[in-house]
């Protein structure tokens, strides 16, 4: 029998998807619950997004981990998007974000090898396919990875087929049924098998 802790997460987790069905930025309705759908499934330990935008993303993760009862969240952003550091941050803190500002590269360049076993990417855009490897070279074994926009940005276009020469198995959602879709924008999942890779 599901617990009313797990439960509340899902209802929370449905009214935020309902409530964000207009937005025209963040990732979409569909997107979003494939996203939640991983982190419930395959219940990682330690998960990291970087580019938390509005934090609709961050907000299902966020359930995510209280449905399971498991986990944690780094957040990692430059905030060049933002005049200044916006008050969501410190709501997504509060809900146990654990949020850093730093350029998301240079973020990606101090961490350990094996770190994280679930990745969320939707930051720099232009330039994040440029550190892709060591990107990848901080994933745990069997961690799942998801990059938004990568049918979009025209930098990011490349992204799959560069992971398939890895030989990192990858999905690419990026087909609209619905007028208020987007998902053409290009939802792209990843998983890394084992730590053989030839980075």
């Amino acid at each position: 029998m599901i617990s009313d802790y797990s439960n509340e997460a899902i209802q929370q987790f449905f009214k935020l998807v309902e409530s964000n069905n207009n937005n025209r930025i963040c990732i979409d309705r569909s997107h979003n619950i494939i996203l939640f759908g991983s982190i419930i499934s395959s219940k990682p330990i330690n998960i990291l997004e970087l580019g938390i935008g509005m934090g609709y993303a961050t907000k299902s993760i966020l359930l995510a981990i209280k449905y399971n009862n498991l986990g944690k969240l780094t957040c990692v952003d430059s905030c060049k998007d933002f005049a200044k550091i916006p008050n969501h941050f410190d709501e997504l803190k509060n809900q146990g974000a654990n949020i850093i500002i730093d350029q998301e590269e240079s973020f990606i360049n101090k961490q350990n090898p094996e770190t994280y076993d679930f990745l969320v990417s939707d930051a720099d855009h232009k330039k994040s396919i440029t550190w892709i490897k060591k990107t990848i070279s901080i994933m745990k074994k069997d961690s799942i990875m998801f990059f938004h926009d990568t049918n979009n940005i025209e930098e990011l276009k490349n992204l799959e087929s560069q992971l398939n020469k890895l030989g990192i198995f990858c999905i690419h959602f990026k087909k609209s049924s619905l007028p208020y879709e987007r998902c053409e924008r290009g939802w792209l999942m990843a998983y890394k098998k084992n730590n053989e890779y030839k980075l």
